[in-house]
């Protein structure tokens, strides 16, 4: 067994479970492309050796600095009322998505980990090859995740945010709080076809509601 293939079969291991989990759970769905991306990150450790270790190495860290920074966003973005009420109302599905995503973190963070032992730098030394710097990698991890939670804060925090919460509280009253979750808009002539999807939510319920609205 070479130096290697441990975090290989680390990384196999947790695309395999991440490919289970989308075929199994609808809402584990978009886990299949990171599992197919760990499957081969894995594989290329196994068969590549030494030589596979960079790539692989700076990909598990970027995953894992994505990862964590998008949990941050997402506590930024999401009110945390609806969050825990969602999680209080399907607690089977909020587990799941808690062990999974915090699975994958500290996955990725040990086969990164083990990547950089000093047993792993010494067979890249001889190979002739220099370790990369694995700041760089987690660095742009972390802003790709911040760039996309503060663009969908924009997104979602903005006038048409304002009116489809507004036109959501028409139709259920005060007696829930709103969150707009996505915002689509499609060419219709002059005028802009807005759709808006809005989450009402109160301690007993959380609602989802489709407004649909024209802007210039």
């Amino acid at each position: 067994m070479t130096v290697t293939s441990l975090p290989g079969l680390l990384l196999i291991a947790i695309g395999l479970i991440d490919g289970a989990a989308a075929l199994l759970w609808p809402e584990a769905g978009a886990l299949l492309a990171i599992a197919t991306i760990l499957v081969l990150g894995g594989v290329s450790l196994l068969a590549g050796g030494a030589r596979a270790v960079r790539p692989v190495r700076a990909g598990a860290i970027l995953l894992a600095a994505m990862g964590g920074a998008a949990v941050l966003g997402a506590a930024a973005v999401w009110p945390l009322g609806l969050t825990w009420t969602a999680a209080g109302l399907h607690p089977d599905i909020a587990m799941r998505a808690a062990a999974l995503l915090t699975g994958n973190i500290f996955g990725l963070i040990g086969a990164a980990r083990f990547l950089g032992r000093p047993t792993v730098l010494d067979a890249l030394a001889g190979a002739g090859l220099r370790p990369w710097p694995a700041d760089l990698p987690a660095k742009i991890g972390a802003g790709l995740s911040f760039l996309a939670a503060l663009l969908l804060w924009l997104t979602l925090h903005g006038q048409s945010a304002a009116l489809a919460t507004s036109l959501a509280l028409q139709q259920l009253g005060p007696v829930f709080q709103y969150q707009l979750l996505w915002v689509s808009r499609e060419n219709d002539g002059a005028l802009k076809q807005v759709t808006g999807t809005v989450a009402a939510w109160n301690d007993r319920e959380v609602r989802l509601v489709i407004i649909h609205w024209r802007e210039k």
